[in-house]
């Protein structure tokens, strides 16, 4: 291999030139190409070193497999020098038709196609719109390309192709943003610089993350679309500040035209779907000054959102009178979720610029001249159908703005307003939404338009009236195309839920926000962890990565909340928990949809998995009621003495990711009935599922600090609950190895400790056994979530006299195993969760293989690719063999043949592992001897699955110490307290 790698390094300086002459597309053809030759070549020298081949395996060239090694190197190195790696594209297409009553018309907006009928004309005439500029918000198409730098640069361009608001004001550029942020003095601050949207309201967002198709009005006639320039931007756990100086709505400042200024945003997040927030500009716009500011807020809770805007400006002298133009507005809208496909909308809109003619930040209706009583409108943004001057185009009677217009009975004719007011207007929109696929929604809106003035302009008799009615209908079909990791490509949803197929009823159960002392928030530095699709490894979000400081609040917290917590009732905590369990139930599907996506396993089983660890929640519900003191005879006449027990305490959790539901349920559930106040702290693969959970608990009315999740960084938060004196005790369920270095860390403080560790689990299939049964046991205890578990049969023990009749079956019904995606319809394995776990299947089979044993069924990975792995059973494996001593967490059943029953009882206890341990025999006094023989704290006789929430769950020797379920696990939360009651006789 140093050889080998030598080369690549030689070879890879001479392919570069080459390499850079190929598209990307043919390189990556290319590249994919020579992969499967490669894996066709490591197999043949695989065959070709294994002791005894079945056929002669065919010569493999060693030139020839360096040579086409080096290559896939070289090429695969070049292409992400290219800058093809890390770059995301995303975007979305919303073609809409839109219907308007004074237009007595309806038609396709698509592209921002508003152009002047007449392609010769010399300004652009909007009155071809249906709705002309709303236009800016939909019926176009969005490209958006990201790329963010192993540095932390990240670097972002947008383009909308005939932007309505560009043409508006006649700058006509495609580019919608263009931006760079550059962090400096940590991840949370950063530098950015282009041209950024501007960030004014609930909905400066684009059509694919809208619930209605046009925009409020006071987005649409606010405030500049975009500003130029330069400036900070700062987050840091709840909040998030933006502030940008430069040029509004332009790129530069034309000759004569100031437009220099500032905008600021500031947004604080309480929850992921909980918050607020506010901005400002504050400049010039066509060298007028202008103020604005506005507040907004959101909040989402299970189908129902709401969302809320109210804003206020003044324009300089920019009234139709030449005075100032100042309004103030309102937009409310609310939303419900009939099923998780279908929501019905509802947006209310009031808009009041009556002051001095109108006018708004957006928009001058041109001036007034109280000496001639004539108006004078901008020839640039005239809108009148014949292209005249005159005083009743001073208006924009497409949106019901302006001065408005009066009917003159003498002349039979429109005329201006009164000069000095502009119209109040109101909206209401009604909408009803039907997400048919996960990258495309239907919308429909049906919106009623109203002023106080004569401002709506109706084309077909030419007059005026007061109000309006717009009817559209849109589809907007998203994609995102992510090249940051493998296998991310391809049509998906760009937001919500990582582009996986997740028909959430909740989509706020998906958190990406940890929750610390009752609140929802990001880590203090701002940085935060992936969290993938184990199976398409595709992005499903990030989560904050919390430390130390972080989980001295925590802690603090907690201890503060557990005092009020244990002073509660039984009952008390036991009709909160009670109600978590029916949340859990209640969104059973949401939760296993969630727990599928970041962990992997087959739909049905993540089921399973939410029940399973429901079960905890109800059964120490009731459990909570039932922790029994003692009275204890006393030993003398005048003493009396009575045992209590009380909780521990603040209590800690470090959960795994192969059950991320139930291995927390199992910790939390008595926690919290014997009084405790609990800090979770779930792995970094999973930490989807514990807060969604986290979610259901603070519904279900658990105070705020009793419970916390903390997501991020396992030294920190560990040493931080290990090392805290206030912290009396800590469950964790892991490896042995972390299991040691925790029970380390503990013992400054002397913590009372539960330890559920690793496993070696045995399988006993004896002579008498019913065969077909053991191969069922057989299939559940091994191949559930794709042997990923701790209690797994990893070493399968067959008597001699059935050892082959055993093997046929068993690797018949693996044979049959669906091997896939867990969301799709009858998949029963998923996929490994990480690369080194494929890593350590791949070594135990083919130690087993060069130790001479057999590979009967599976033994290598799927054409799935990824972490997929064929489930295996190999025969003839030995004790010298490394599947027998490790515990390989996959796919795999090794089988091992023995003679009697002694040896298979000292085989069966040749490990420093005692976790599970299972057997089949119909002989009921080997049954009992064998039951008491093997050193596990479980034992499964004649069944393969044997977890329940009414059995102590734990192990002996080095699989750990204490017990989970039952009614023994709640005694783990609790200390005994002795009262010696004396001197009563008096």
């Amino acid at each position: 291999m140093p050889i080998l790698r030598k080369t690549v390094a030689a070879v890879v300086l001479a392919f570069p030139v080459a390499a850079l002459a190929q598209s990307n597309q043919e390189l990556k053809a290319e590249i994919e190409a020579l992969k499967s030759k490669l894996q066709q070549l490591e197999r043949l020298i695989e065959q070709k070193a294994a002791p005894a081949p079945a056929a002669a395996a065919e010569p493999v060239d060693p030139a020839e497999f360096n040579r086409i090694r080096v290559k896939v190197e070289a090429m695969e190195d070049n292409q992400e020098t290219q800058g093809f790696k890390g770059l995301k594209i995303s975007g979305f297409i919303d073609p809409t038709y839109i219907y308007s009553r004074a237009q007595g018309k309806g038609a396709v907006t698509f592209l921002n196609n508003n152009y002047n009928a007449d392609p010769g004309a010399a300004t652009n005439d909007f009155s071809q719109d249906s709705f002309a500029y709303h236009n800016s918000y939909f019926g176009g198409v969005t490209l958006k390309f990201e790329k963010e730098m192993e540095n932390g640069l990240k670097a972002m361009l947008s383009l909308r192709p005939r932007r309505t608001v560009a043409n508006t004001y006649d700058f006509g550029s495609i580019i919608e943003e263009a931006l760079v942020t550059i962090p400096f003095n940590g991840l949370a601050w950063r530098v950015i610089a282009g041209q950024q949207i501007s960030w004014n309201g609930y909905e400066y967002v684009q059509s694919n993350l809208k619930k209605t198709i046009t925009a409020n009005l006071l987005l649409d006639f606010a405030g500049p679309g975009f500003v130029s320039g330069a400036g900070i931007e700062y987050q840091q756990g709840k909040w998030w500040v933006r502030t940008m100086a430069g040029n509004l709505n332009t790129t530069h400042d034309k000759p004569g035209r100031r437009n220099q200024g500032a905008h600021w945003r500031v947004d604080y997040a309480k929850g992921e779907f909980v918050g607020w927030g506010a901005s400002g500009m504050h400049g010039q716009q066509f060298g007028k000054g202008y103020n604005y500011g506005e507040i907004d807020g959101y909040f989402t809770r299970g189908a129902v959102s709401l969302m809320g805007q109210v804003e206020a400006s003044k324009w300089k002298e920019s009234a139709f009178n030449g005075s100032d133009a100042s309004h103030v507005g309102v937009s409310l809208l609310g939303a419900y979720k009939f099923i998780p496909t279908i929501e019905g909308i509802a947006r209310f809109d009031y808009f009041d610029n009556h002051k001095n003619g109108g006018g708004t930040p957006a928009l001058n209706f041109g001036t007034f001249d109280p000496a001639t009583l004539a108006g004078v409108c901008p020839t640039d943004l005239v809108s009148d159908p014949a292209g005249a001057t005159s005083a009743t185009s001073c208006g924009d009677y497409r949106n019901g703005f302006g001065p408005g217009a009066v009917f003159d009975e003498t002349s039979g004719t429109w005329g201006l307003g009164d000069p000095n007011r502009g119209a109040k207007r109101t909206a209401l929109s009604l909408g009803l939404n039907w997400q048919f696929h996960q990258n495309a929604i239907l919308k429909t809106e049906l919106r009623f338009d109203r002023s106080d003035l004569n401002s709506f302009f109706y084309w077909k008799d030419g007059s005026y009236r007061k109000h309006n009615t717009i009817f559209g209908v849109q589809t907007v079909v998203s994609f995102l195309i992510d090249t940051r990791a493998p296998g991310t490509s391809g049509w998906r949803a760009p937001h919500g839920n990582g582009g996986l197929i997740m028909q959430l009823s909740r989509p706020d159960l998906l958190r990406t926000q940890a929750y610390l002392d009752g609140a929802w928030c990001g880590a203090d530095s701002g940085e935060t962890a992936a969290v993938s699709n184990p199976a398409t490894r595709e992005p499903i979000g990030s989560v904050p990565m919390m430390g130390a400081a972080e989980t001295r609040r925590a802690i603090e917290a907690a201890r503060t909340a557990q005092k009020a917590w244990a002073g509660r009732t039984a009952r008390e905590r036991s009709v909160i928990l009670r109600r978590w369990y029916e949340l859990m139930m209640a969104h059973q599907e949401d939760l296993a949809q969630i727990l599928t996506a970041e962990q992997g396993k087959p739909l049905a089983e993540a089921r399973g998995e939410i029940a399973y660890g429901a079960s905890f929640i109800e059964w120490f519900a009731e459990e909570g009621k039932r922790i029994y003191g003692d009275t204890i005879p006393q030993h003398a006449a005048d003493k009396r003495i009575v045992v209590i027990k009380q909780p521990i305490g603040v209590a800690a959790a470090i959960t795994p990711w192969n059950f991320p539901n139930a291995m927390i349920t199992r910790k939390a559930g008595p926690a919290l009935a014997a009084g405790c106040a609990m800090i979770l702290k779930p792995a970094l693969e999973t930490p989807l599922s514990a807060l969604a959970l986290a979610l259901l608990a603070e519904e279900a009315g658990i105070p705020k600090g009793v419970f916390s999740v903390l997501t991020g960084k396992s030294t920190a938060i560990g040493g931080e609950l290990t090392g805290s004196p206030v912290v009396t005790k800590l469950s964790f369920t892991g490896s042995t190895e972390v299991g040691r270095l925790l029970m380390r860390q503990c013992s400054d403080t002397i913590k009372k400790l539960s330890l559920e560790l690793g496993g070696n689990a045995p399988f006993i299939v004896f002579d008498d056994a019913d065969l077909d049964s053991a191969v069922e046991g057989a299939m559940i205890s091994k191949f559930r979530n794709t042997g990923q578990t701790c209690v797994c049969a990893n070493r399968l023990f067959v008597q001699a006299g059935v050892y082959d009749a055993f093997a046929e079956k068993l690797a018949a019904r693996v044979g049959q195993l669906k091997v896939g995606n867990g969301v799709e319809a009858g998949v029963q394995q998923g996929p490994l969760i990480t690369a080194d776990a494929l890593a350590k299947v791949e070594e135990h089979v083919g130690d087993v293989v060069a130790g001479g044993g057999m590979v009967i069924a599976g033994g290598r990975r799927h054409a799935l690719g990824g972490t997929f792995y064929e489930p295996t059973v190999l025969t003839g494996v030995t004790p010298a063999m490394k599947v027998f001593r490790e515990e390989t967490f996959g796919p795999v059943a090794p089988l091992i043949k023995f003679k009697d029953e002694a040896e298979v009882i000292e085989l069966a206890n040749r490990t420093e592992f005692g976790l599970a341990s299972y057997f089949y025999s119909r002989d009921i006094g080997r049954v009992w001897r064998v039951a008491e023989a093997l050193e596990y704290g479980m034992v499964g006789i004649n069944t393969g699955l044997i977890s329940t929430e009414v059995a102590p769950f734990g192990g002996v020797k080095q699989s750990g110490l204490g017990r989970e379920g039952s009614h023994h696990g709640i005694e783990e939360y609790v200390e005994l307290k002795y009262l010696c009651l004396g001197d009563i006789n008096k």
